[in-house]
């Protein structure tokens, strides 16, 4: 439950930091309108709405919980590590960069399932509990953290230079996930 509990924390942290904060100011640092940065934001939405219930169809068929999670919490990784550091984007890559950040997010939705298969049945609803209070716990931290780091007129590099523990949570995540039981979905 801790294992599945941090990797789902390190999506789904990642993710609320990304759509309720920092998604919409690197987007408008790096000169989207607030218009479009709100689109943007949106997209990252959309995809975790994706994202969710297809990293669950794709471990089944990957008869794996465990290599999924590792792949998609590094193609999170990979992707909000090109929303923060790529030199420029145009805004069709924007709207991809941001839609996939939030689709590999998904991958916090096996971290409920990893829980609930690794315990007793009642015991299911506490296991789920911990996961999501990782979750939003990891999210207030990836917001408020960065946020002691800004200047008052913060700049693009200044959002690049703050934003590096995304990056870092995420990879940490991925070794959580690494760490899981190799099991099959077929039961």
């Amino acid at each position: 439950v801790v294992l599945s509990a941090i990797f789902a924390g390190a999506a789904f942290g990642t993710m609320l930091a990304v759509g309720t904060l920092w998604g919409p100011r690197i987007m408008e640092a790096r000169g989207a309108s607030p218009d479009f940065a709100t689109i943007l934001t949106a997209l990252a939405w959309l995809g975790l709405a994706v994202g969710a219930p297809l990293v669950n169809v794709v471990s089944d068929r990957w008869n794996s919980r465990k290599v999924p999670a590792v792949a998609w919490l590094g193609l999170q990784a990979v992707a909000i590590s090109l929303v923060i550091y790529l030199p420029t984007e145009s805004q069709g890559v924007a709207i991809v960069l941001m839609f996939a950040v939030g689709l590999f997010s998904g991958v916090q939705m096996l971290g409920f399932t990893v829980a609930g298969e690794s315990t007793d049945s009642a015991l299911i609803g506490s296991a789920s509990a911990i996961v999501n209070g990782f979750c939003f716990l990891i999210g207030g931290l990836l917001t408020s953290i960065p946020s002691s780091m800004m200047p008052a007129d913060p700049q693009l590099s200044d959002y690049q230079a703050a934003l590096w523990l995304m990056p870092l949570v995420l990879v940490v995540g991925m070794a959580a996930a690494s760490l899981l039981r190799r099991r099959s979905t077929a039961q």
